[in-house]
């Protein structure tokens, strides 16, 4: 039997991200949409290049360091002590570059 196909279908009613409710930005900057932290609950997380109403402004990731703290969960065998319940990850939506502010994917 052939394998293969889409592991991941991207829909608005199946992922978070997608809306600047599912994240804390950094306050101090204007002309562009830094992204600190995913503050959202879904597991199948979407980074746009563009927010609804905030068309014309970039989207930056400040650093993935801690950006999904929210999704890390206690393991109850220990072993690892923690883990991170976020399944899928996917930058961008359009064209439109998202750029990554640190140049350091720890």
């Amino acid at each position: 039997m052939p394998r293969g196909g889409t592991v991941n279908q991207y829909s608005e009613t199946e992922v978070g991200g997608l809306t600047l409710d599912d994240w804390e930005t950094d306050p101090d900057e204007t002309d562009k949409i830094v992204l600190t932290k995913y503050i959202g609950d879904q597991v199948n997380v979407v980074i746009p290049s563009e927010f609804e109403g905030q068309e014309g402004k970039t989207v930056e990731i400040k650093t993935f360091d801690g950006m999904f703290d929210n999704l890390k969960k206690e393991n109850l065998s220990g072993n690892p002590k923690y883990y991170n319940e976020l399944v899928s990850l996917k930058v961008g939506t359009t064209d439109k570059k998202v750029t990554l502010g640190t140049d350091s994917l720890y």
